[in-house]
């Protein structure tokens, strides 16, 4: 899950390290091209693109997950959980479309990942 902190926080997936790779960008450049106005810190890389978030006492959660995200980030000091998402190339008038679900749920980390596996399970072997 993303920590609560008062700094806001980025995180990448494989496909956000591979179009960093590509583009040849530093981290700082990322950065400032994920959002500009506001300051971030990178925190560990995560395996795919499921956010989540608990409470305090860790019996709620929230999740988030779209197919084909690259970056995800909070916003505190509001606790907003955003995900980044490639949707190009799509040639001129096509259409592309994606699958995402946003999980709020009474259980721990352990019950969204069975139910997530569930709902996207040739993303599940990645957890």
């Amino acid at each position: 899950p993303f920590p609560a902190t008062f700094q806001k926080k980025l995180s990448r997936t494989p496909d956000g390290r591979m179009l960093e790779k590509i583009a040849g960008l530093t981290e700082s450049e990322v950065e400032r091209i994920l959002d500009p106005q506001h300051p971030a810190d990178f925190i560990l890389d995560a395996e795919n693109g499921l956010m989540t978030r608990t409470n305090l006492e860790g019996g709620w959660l929230s999740g988030l997950y779209w197919e084909r995200t690259t970056h995800l980030s909070d916003h505190h000091p509001a606790d907003c959980l955003h995900a980044i998402v490639n949707l190009g190339p799509i040639p001129p008038m096509s259409k592309r479309a994606i699958r995402g679900k946003i999980y709020w749920m009474n259980g721990d980390l352990e019950d969204l990942a069975v139910k997530w596996m569930s709902d996207f399970p040739s993303e599940g072997k990645s957890w």
